[in-house]
């Protein structure tokens, strides 16, 4: 189990005025008003202003304010929001955290003998909570909780860090990670991440380091490369994947080859090489 693990983490007014009856005769300039007569509506000041007057209009009244709209997406910010697994390569995280109120959830696996699924919600921007259940072939399931935050972020760049547990059968895997994911063009069309990934059981003292690499080019349609290596002593570990990608806001999904390669600095040892063709699909509400 513990050898699989490594291999496995990695949206106008009108106004109607009555018609006044013309007088029959002339009347004189001066008159008085009849107690019950009806009042004569007041005439506006602007109608004794004389010729040349500006007469005000009823639809001069400044126009309504026009909304504002959002400012345009650019670099990390656009490719998060089209692609629903932006959070991760494939096997290692990247420095993208689900949107804010968002639920985001995966699964992946080889055709055998390993299945992650994870289900991850955007607390603010840039952080997020989420559980993991991990399923190994003959081996059982490990359940875990993640939490991954930005650290440092501008349009084109990010720094996050987070913890992965994962348990079973009394014993807990730790998996501290730090990575650096930035655009590699104005458009944003690529971008790379760095990763480190710090392992540790709570019965054991090492400290296992995956230190890896990935690039991720396109957007609809996506090229993802990635290679994560750790050593202890003489022996390394190599992990390896790489695949496309059919990105949507909403929905994505992976299709590639994963490698392991178990290797040793010795002249005379053998090197063993794992392939296997892997799949993943992510989803965003």
């Amino acid at each position: 189990m513990r050898r699989v693990l490594p291999l496995v983490f990695l949206a106008p007014v009108a106004v109607a005025a009555a018609d006044e009856p013309a007088p029959a005769d002339p009347e004189p300039a001066v008159q008085v008003a009849a107690a019950d007569a009806t009042p004569v509506p007041a005439v506006p000041a602007y109608a004794v202003a004389g010729p040349g007057a500006t007469v005000p209009s009823a639809t001069s009244a400044e126009p309504p304010a026009v909304p504002v709209e959002p400012a345009e997406l650019s670099g990390l910010d656009l490719r998060r929001r089209d692609d629903a697994a932006a959070g991760r390569a494939y096997f290692a995280e990247t420095a993208l955290t689900a949107p804010r109120g968002r639920v985001s959830f995966e699964l992946r696996a080889p055709t055998l003998p390993v299945i992650a699924t994870s289900v991850r919600v955007g607390v603010t921007d840039r952080l997020e909570i989420g559980g993991t259940l991990i399923t190994v072939a003959e081996e059982g399931t490990l359940a875990g909780l993640s939490i991954k935050g930005q650290l440092w972020r501008n349009a084109r760049a990010a720094i996050a860090a987070g913890l992965n547990t994962y348990s079973a059968e009394g014993e807990t895997l730790y998996d501290a990670h730090l990575e650096g994911t930035s655009c590699l063009d104005a458009g944003c069309i690529a971008a790379a991440t760095l990763s480190l990934n710090f392992f540790r059981f709570t019965d054991e003292e090492t400290v296992p380091v995956l230190g890896g690499a990935g690039l991720s080019v396109g957007r609809a349609v996506q090229l993802i490369g990635e290679l994560h290596q750790t050593r202890d002593g003489d022996e390394a570990v190599t992990l390896g994947y790489v695949g496309l990608r059919a990105a949507g806001a909403r929905f994505s999904v992976d299709g590639g080859i994963g490698f392991g390669v178990d290797s040793s600095s010795c002249y005379d040892c053998s090197t063993d090489i794992e392939a296997l063709p892997f799949f993943g699909v992510a989803g965003r509400l």
